[in-house]
């Protein structure tokens, strides 16, 4: 039974790195530059636009399986602060809605709160080596470059409301 255990189990790891380089090798394929966490949890895609601050989607680098789906979180945060977000943003931010995705609230370890938009993607018929033209590859490029513009939208919002919050205390 232990044996059979321990087989399991380095199968599960076997497969998670096989996941995890997978996903790198489509990544690397759309041509966007990308880096690995500090943590290793994500790769990151860092997207600079004139007079907006950089942007950058994550993609995690393991797979959960749902059946014989292999989902990957695709995300960007939108708002970060020490407490947790004001009741004018989470109205603004929850009231918007996107096709694909959806906007979350998250806290981390070190209790930071964050306002998250993000999706899945499927990653279980991407080749080991994948090209630029695959259209799995293209469909992920597509799903990052859509991460970031949902991002960018809601970001300006919630800069107003954070201005208009601050106008407010000097009045």
């Amino acid at each position: 039974m232990l044996a059979a255990l321990s087989i399991a189990g380095a199968l599960m790891a076997q497969q998670a790195n096989t996941d995890e380089a997978t996903i790198e090798a489509a990544i690397k394929a759309t041509g966007l530059n990308y880096a690995k966490s500090s943590s290793g949890l994500s790769f990151i895609v860092s997207f600079t636009v004139k007079d907006q601050p950089n942007r950058m989607v994550y993609i995690s680098t393991k797979a959960i399986t749902v059946g014989v789906s292999k989902w990957h979180s695709i995300y960007t945060q939108i708002w970060t602060g020490k407490e947790p977000p004001s009741a004018a943003i989470t109205d603004t931010v929850f009231s918007s809605s996107q096709k694909l995705g959806s906007f979350y609230l998250f806290t981390d370890a070190n209790k930071t709160h964050a306002i998250r938009f993000g999706t899945q993607f499927d990653a279980l018929e991407l080749p080991a080596s994948p090209a630029a033209d695959n259209k799995i590859v293209q469909r992920l490029k597509d799903t990052i470059y859509f991460v970031n513009a949902a991002g960018n939208t809601m970001a300006p919002k919630i800069e107003n409301i954070k201005s208009l919050t601050f106008d407010s205390w000097l009045r």
